[in-house]
């Protein structure tokens, strides 16, 4: 993970006094063996085969939307994948938290700063954001739906945790500045004391 990351990761820390253990997240391998080892499932070599073309084809495909185009399906391998994680995670008794990141364009908040220059020149980017994010929220509560009942899993859509913060709160589009990084590690926090993953802090 980047430095960017484990700035994130030291705030959350700080806010709870807790430590975090940074563990191995699923490999593309282990999602590739979920979805065959569901495939498989059909006694179908022919659909198999078709599945496994699929599969490696998805495994090179980048999920950074293009400039001029959006494509509803990255949105569906990007769903899928999440899924994909969940149920490994809980065929391995892990506890997962999956959330949905803001960005610029959709966090709800006026860009700051120098921000807005970019804001103001990619318009293209930001309704593609936009279109993307839409569907990525819309899997994100058949997610929380489908596993409403189970406690191992916490699915929290973050992507307005930034909205009450004024100033700049990006490196990039999408890198949070250290102020950015505490908003989102106290939005992380809330989820996961709701999720009852965390313990809830005295007021």
């Amino acid at each position: 993970s980047s430095d960017l990351e484990h700035r994130l990761l030291r705030s959350i820390e700080q806010l709870t006094k807790q430590k975090i253990e940074v563990a191995t997240v699923p490999t593309v391998a282990d999602l590739r063996a979920r979805r065959l080892e569901i495939t498989s499932d059909t006694r179908n070599a022919a659909s198999r085969r078709v599945a496994e073309k699929a599969l490696l084809q998805s495994d090179t495909r980048s999920y950074q939307l293009p400039a001029e185009i959006y494509y509803p399906k990255d949105a569906e391998i990007h769903a899928r994948n999440q899924r994909d994680t969940v149920m490994i995670a809980r065929d391995r008794g892990i506890r997962i938290a999956a959330f949905l990141q803001p960005i610029m364009g959709v966090d709800g908040r006026e860009p700051a700063g120098i921000e807005k220059r970019w804001f103001e020149a990619n318009p293209k980017q930001i309704e593609n954001r936009r279109a993307f994010y839409a569907d990525a929220r819309r899997n994100l509560t058949l997610l929380q739906e489908r596993f409403r009942a189970d406690p191992g899993v916490c699915a929290t859509d973050l992507t307005g945790a930034l909205a009450n913060v004024n100033e700049r709160v990006y490196e990039d589009t999408g890198h949070l500045t250290l102020r950015g990084n505490v908003a989102v590690a106290e939005a992380i926090v809330a989820a996961l004391t709701d999720c009852a993953v965390l313990e809830r802090r005295p007021s």
